[in-house]
């Protein structure tokens, strides 16, 4: 299966038992006060290859389906996954606008779905992590959380850079993937820590 599919499997009804999955993760989310209002959500991961790229795109667009005004924002600099997942051709993202070389309304992607809007990284980053440290990355977060229900955040992997450190204490919460029988344990609970570390819910 080529990753776009997959990347899209909840809106191209490709494999029903996904689609009910990321759907009883769509309702577990909306069963506690954090995470059901939770606007800005980043999703990581251990290491690269686990999968969180497959699961920021499909909640996003199970958010989307289920009315919530949501855009994804690809932050993962370094291996960027988003503009491929959903086939796009994209000059201007993240790094433009961080760089003072684009406007919000330039690097935003309208319905791409229904409901659903996506911002790529754009041009390489040469920095991240000072960019992700800058205050036009705030500002950038402050205005989307002003325009959306929901800001899913593909974020890099918390133990291979350190990269995501510097997104989560912007955060409402996080959602950490683990690959089953993949990530070892000791990594796991080190990016845990880390994740508490930031003082966000981990949902």
């Amino acid at each position: 299966v080529e990753q776009p599919d997959k990347a899209q499997i909840v809106a191209n009804g490709a494999d029903r038992l996904v689609t009910e999955a990321f759907l009883s993760l769509y309702s577990t989310l909306r069963i506690t006060d954090d995470s059901r209002n939770s606007k800005l959500i980043a999703v990581t991961s251990t290491l690269p290859g686990e999968g969180k790229s497959f699961i920021a795109s499909n909640l996003a667009l199970t958010f989307a389906s289920q009315g919530h005004r949501t855009i994804l924002v690809d932050c993962d600099f370094r291996k960027p996954n988003v503009e491929q997942s959903f086939r796009l051709r994209v000059n201007k993202g993240v790094v433009n606008f961080c760089a003072n070389a684009a406007t919000i309304d330039e690097i935003i992607t309208k319905n791409v779905h229904p409901n659903l809007d996506v911002i790529t990284v754009g041009n390489r980053a040469k920095n991240p992590i000072q960019m992700l440290n800058s205050r036009e990355f705030e500002v950038l977060l402050g205005e989307l959380r002003k325009r959306y229900d929901r800001v899913l955040l593909d974020t890099p992997p918390l133990g291979a850079v350190s990269d995501a450190l510097n997104i989560l204490p912007l955060m409402d919460g996080a959602i950490y993937t683990i690959r089953f029988s993949g990530a070892k344990r000791g990594a796991v609970q080190r990016c845990v820590q880390r994740l508490r570390s930031a003082n966000i819910p981990i949902f």
